[in-house]
């Protein structure tokens, strides 16, 4: 019995089939990269979150900034909004090596506060002092004491809640306290300087997932910090490192200062 006409050229058509799907899926994958689809980078944050699409950034708003943190810690979130301090902190926690993405100058600073009113640093020798540990007034209070050839050590460290704080300091058990103050505030107060605010992310995301971090960048801190800002954010972050590995809070340097100075690194003006 004879075959079919079309028995003959059944395998040079399936052949040729196979070939044109290959063909395709290599055009495809040329047009579509070969990484997963971009997707949101999650940030945790105590402040107001900036307008940006949802497929680029996906804001969890916590109530304090130290939330922020505990969430990035713990591995709920891949990038957060924090202070130089909660940077430097972070640090102490093992599975990540968390990087300074983008900073700006906090729209907020500190001042030193006591009872009654501080008229020179010199005052401050021996009293007992409230900080906050999610806040950097602990940099504000070394450069003030250095100002006065005074150390750390010549005060006693307290920290608390930053809700509690004024209260301690109208008790009697805090000589001074260093707490948040707007711009008016500061220009009237002898000791006071301004903060920062930090996008904090990690080597390793930035690793696996460079896409989806640029394209968060992109939209949050488009443009880079200016050199000037930059050695300014360097010398903060050195001197509040130092300053908590004085008075124990961090076991030794973290890394996290140096790692601005590397020549690949580049820093965006956050909020820009």
């Amino acid at each position: 019995m004879a075959a079919p006409p079309f028995a003959a050229l059944r395998a040079p058509l399936a052949r040729a089939l196979r070939c044109a799907c290959a063909l395709f899926a290599a055009v495809a994958l040329l047009a579509c990269g070969s990484g997963a689809p971009p997707r949101a980078v999650a940030i945790a944050s105590a402040v107001e979150r900036p307008a940006c699409d949802p497929r680029v950034a996906r804001w969890q708003l916590l109530p304090t900034r130290g939330a922020a943190r505990g969430s990035f810690e713990r591995g709920e979130s891949e990038l957060f909004v924090g202070s130089l301090c909660e940077f430097l902190r972070s640090a102490r926690h093992g599975g990540r090596t968390p990087r300074v993405l983008a900073a700006a100058r906090a729209p907020q600073g500190l001042r030193l506060v006591a009872r009654p009113p501080l008229e020179r640093a010199v005052e401050l020798k021996g009293r007992a002092i409230g900080l906050d540990p999610d806040q950097d007034g602990l940099l504000l209070l070394a450069r003030v004491l250095r100002d006065e050839r005074l150390e750390l050590d010549d005060v006693r460290l307290e920290w608390r809640d930053a809700s509690a704080l004024a209260d301690a300091l109208e008790s009697g058990e805090f000589g001074a306290i260093a707490v948040a103050s707007d711009a008016a505030a500061d220009a009237a107060a002898a000791f006071a300087s301004g903060g920062w605010t930090v996008l904090v992310g990690s080597a390793e995301l930035e690793r696996e997932r460079a896409r989806d971090v640029a394209r968060a960048l992109d939209a949050l801190a488009p443009l880079p910090l200016e050199p000037a800002e930059l050695a300014e954010l360097q010398r903060a972050l050195d001197e509040l490192e130092q300053a908590l590995v004085e008075v124990g809070e961090l076991i030794g340097p973290t890394g996290g200062a140096d790692a601005l100075r590397a020549p690949d690194v580049r820093v965006r003006q956050l909020g820009a």
